[in-house]
């Protein structure tokens, strides 16, 4: 017995050597912090002057320029966010903003179906080191698991390793502005080829797809959305949107509630059953909210497969547009 309790403690001591091994590695192989660090640190400096604040995944990260926008704006839209940390952000750093007088909350069509900490735990980490900010199941475990740089890429861990992968440097730019002139831009494409975060929370993404790639990329985005649309908490995210409202009723900020543009492509791929449920619990939250207004820009003729960077988002041209627009609603 006692033979077979030692094999047993060093069969684990093995595992366990074996996996520290393996996460070391790992974090030398990939880019294990995201920069969401740096768009708090940019928030942070400037959350006592805030005046419009904007909340939403990579369509809204992607959509919203705040240097268009007259008043004093933040995009703390991030790549893959659920409404549980718009929700929880809000809560967190609402008695920090006493300038704060209009949030705008993006839904997009699979929003009230998503819940990031399924799709893309190892997100879930970034948001309890960075703000102190648990999971939507409050689970330790899922929080010290999605830490684990080897265990979030354990299905391409060897081939990434054979290739020799690298960690990829934040695009980051601390500035609140993307310029004008075209040599300016052409520079700045030389340093950052794809795309970069600004100061102001927007990440500028220069390209366009060609005309040929839209309607492939389309049906892999709405495909992908689909996966992420979980029934089950439909009503849990329903409420995350009833509290932001409730918190902003209570301190007498505005709500304003939207669709980001996207592509024909991209919508005609979702059936109409699955996007009369969508607005109907839009409706089902302006109808108990009376002073809530919702602007759907899904369908927006006023933009060309030029101004996206994909078939859901929008590129920098895209985003100066609609950016204006937006500050001509807040207006």
């Amino acid at each position: 017995m006692k033979l077979y309790i030692k094999k047993s403690i060093s069969f684990i001591l093995i595992f366990i050597i074996l996996l520290i091994i393996l996460e070391i590695v790992a974090r030398n192989v990939y880019n294990y912090r995201t920069d969401l660090f740096f768009k708090y640190e940019c928030f942070k400096e400037n959350q006592n002057e805030i005046e419009v604040l904007f909340f939403g995944s990579s369509h809204t990260e992607q959509s919203v320029n705040p240097q268009y926008i007259n008043k004093k704006a933040f995009n703390l839209s991030y790549g893959s966010q659920d409404l549980y940390y718009a929700y929880a952000i809000l809560k967190k750093y609402i008695n920090y903003m006493p300038n704060l007088e209009t949030i705008v909350l993006e839904l997009s069509f699979f929003s009230f179906g998503y819940d990031e900490e399924d799709y893309v735990g190892f997100i879930v980490k970034d948001y309890f080191l960075e703000l102190g900010l648990l999971s939507r199941s409050k689970n330790i475990f899922k929080i010290f698991i999605n830490s684990l740089v080897f265990f979030n890429h354990r299905n391409t861990f060897i081939k990434d390793f054979i290739k020799g992968k690298k960690p990829i440097p934040h695009s980051i730019l601390k500035q609140n502005f993307v310029p004008d002139n075209l040599e300016e831009i052409d520079k700045l494409k030389k340093i950052f080829p794809q795309k970069y975060l600004l100061a102001n929370g927007f990440r500028c993404v220069w390209n366009s797809l060609p005309e040929e790639e839209f309607i492939e990329n389309s049906k892999l985005a709405t495909r992908r959305h689909l996966a992420i649309h979980n029934e089950s908490i439909i009503n849990e995210n329903l409420r995350f949107v009833k509290e932001i409202i409730d918190i902003a009723e209570s301190k007498n900020i505005n709500v304003i509630l939207f669709t980001n543009p996207s592509t024909i492509y991209y919508r005609n791929n979702f059936d109409k059953h699955f996007i009369d449920s969508f607005y109907d619990i839009v409706k089902s939250i302006c109808d108990d909210y009376k002073n809530v207004n919702y602007y759907d820009f899904s369908n927006t003729e006023i933009f060309n497969d030029d101004d996206f960077a994909d078939s859901d988002h929008l590129n920098y041209i895209g985003a100066k547009k609609f950016s204006k627009m937006l500050n001509s609603i807040l207006e």
